[in-house]
């Protein structure tokens, strides 16, 4: 119910569907762009039938991403967040796609007046690293989080301000 519950209010045309800019205000619009578009590009969603063709996030389409999100540290729940930051389908994310996941996290902490020093991004890739210990130092793969236990919580500092906010100040 809880779940029904905010997607009814991000369904501000009450349309039963969701539009990115409407889905993007989703936990108080933590998520960062770079995660929502990437999400609207990988997840099979019907285009609306308009000029524009745009994208229109269903009920269905919602539940999986908030379960995902609510179960991040649960083997779905990793698998799931890493097929949508694996939009290119490598396999894997290396050091070039983490640093513009945590690029995309300093744009949406600077919008929610929290700008972090430029220089601490490079810091922040590394601690991602050393927290998954990849089996390869150069890129993380599914299994690389799962084995480290902390898939759930690396995945949250790369895509939501929010919890990177409150990883950074634990």
């Amino acid at each position: 119910l809880k779940l029904y519950k905010v997607f009814a209010q991000l369904d501000v045309r009450k349309r039963f569907k969701l539009r990115k800019e409407d889905f993007a205000k989703w936990n108080s619009g933590s998520l960062t762009a770079r995660f929502v578009d990437q999400l609207w590009q990988v997840v099979d969603m019907p285009e609306h039938e308009t000029k524009s063709k745009a994208k229109e996030m269903s009920f269905d389409v919602y539940l999986d991403f908030a379960l995902a999100m609510s179960h991040r540290f649960t083997p779905e729940g990793v698998r799931y967040l890493f097929g949508i930051l694996d939009s290119e389908k490598l396999g894997f994310l290396g050091r070039f796609h983490v640093r513009r996941f945590i690029d995309s996290i300093f744009e949406r902490l600077e919008q929610q007046n929290r700008a972090m020093p430029e220089e601490k991004k490079k810091d922040i890739v590394n601690e991602i690293f050393d927290m998954c210990r990849p089996r390869d130092a150069r890129k993380i793969d599914v299994r690389d989080l799962l084995a480290s236990g902390q898939g759930g919580r690396i995945l949250s500092i790369m895509i939501d301000a929010t919890l990177f906010w409150l990883h950074e100040h634990r």
